[in-house]
């Protein structure tokens, strides 16, 4: 299949969503699908068979944008979706596979074009813009029509974990495949190494919890630290 991604963030960078991404891409290329990947212009290449990175041409003033709902991202989003809007004249890909606010370009290209889209759900929308931002908690039941919209007009939904796969199945969804995160896959058998206990110079046997994501609020690392305290 030729298949068109659209990631509104910088790619390849350590950062939770654009490894993610990364993923997925890497899957797609194992699986002998030609893949055109739009993201910000900033990041590493990323070299899979089949892969060909495309990357919006903002202005340097919208570089290194951070993850969550800003101004700044809305504008760079432009340029992201006319560099999509590009790529999917020259591409004609048979699906979009969106992420994040992408996927409303996702449903403009429906409508407009017929291309059906998958979403790939890493998280709410419509609650992260409420918990970021609460002086936008009157605009919630508008946020959670647009993001049911979103959800029922793809053809497939892909949330990473149980509680968003329960909130696109009540928003419709026609079809649900849940891919659990990484910190929710089955423990593998392994022997302990010892290594990062003897790093930081902790007991043999010392409980240790490592947390791996970005410090937005709307994680709750406050609370993390708080019930460790």
């Amino acid at each position: 299949m030729r298949i068109l991604v659209l990631a509104p963030h910088a790619f390849y960078i350590d950062r939770g969503t654009p490894i993610d991404v990364d993923l997925v891409v890497r899957a797609l290329s194992d699986l002998g699908h030609t893949v055109e990947l739009v993201c910000y212009d900033e990041g590493e290449a990323r070299d899979y068979p089949g892969l060909s990175i495309h990357r919006c041409d903002a202005p340097p003033s919208l570089q290194r944008i951070g993850p969550g709902f800003s101004v700044a991202k809305l504008r760079a989003d432009r340029h992201l979706f006319r560099k999509a809007r590009e790529r999917v004249n020259a591409f004609r890909p048979d699906v979009i596979h969106a992420g994040e606010e992408a996927v409303f370009m996702a449903m403009w290209f429906r409508r407009r074009l017929g291309l059906p889209y998958v979403y790939d759900m890493d998280s709410s929308i419509a609650q992260q813009l409420v918990e970021k931002k609460p002086t936008l908690r009157r605009l919630a039941r508008v946020f959670n029509r647009l993001e049911a919209g979103a959800i029922g007009g793809a053809v497939a939904c892909a949330p990473v974990c149980p509680a968003l796969a329960e909130l696109a199945e009540r928003a419709g969804a026609a079809h649900v495949v849940t891919l659990h995160d990484l910190s929710q896959l089955p423990e593998p058998a392994r022997a302990r190494t010892g290594f990062l206990a003897d790093r930081l110079s902790l007991p043999a046997h010392a409980v240790t919890f490592m947390y791996v994501g970005n410090l937005e609020a709307y994680q709750g690392v406050h609370l993390l630290i708080e019930g460790l305290a």
